[in-house]
């Protein structure tokens, strides 16, 4: 069976990980200081990298950030009723104007 390539964008690889992610299944990051906590489908609980949450928006552009310390991908964004509060995988977050006028495009299909 072929492994995929870490420059594949369908898999997420990160330098220590002994295995890629799926893309698909990466649901946020959340920042701490120089720590983001990486949530993925199916794990109990996330992944803590050494990278700041700016650099792994950077390294992953798939994600869209949407506050200081929160990035989501957007295939896993679902619409609320109120119109700065979108839910990421069953966790409320409120969108800050300032991350979202950034949003190219309707990113977030809201």
């Amino acid at each position: 069976m072929n492994k995929p390539q870490r420059l594949d964008p369908r898999f997420f690889y990160l330098r220590g990980m002994e295995y890629e992610i799926p893309t698909a299944d990466v649901i946020r990051f959340e920042g701490l200081g120089n720590y983001t906590r990486i949530y993925i489908r199916g794990q109990r609980r996330p992944l803590l990298y050494g990278y700041t949450i700016g650099t792994l928006c950077a390294r992953f552009p798939f994600m869209a950030r949407v506050t200081v310390s929160v990035a989501v991908n957007p295939a896993h964004v679902e619409r609320t009723g109120q119109r700065n509060i979108i839910r990421v995988g069953a966790i409320p977050v409120r969108l800050s104007k300032h991350y979202t006028a950034k949003l190219p495009g309707n990113a977030l299909a809201l």
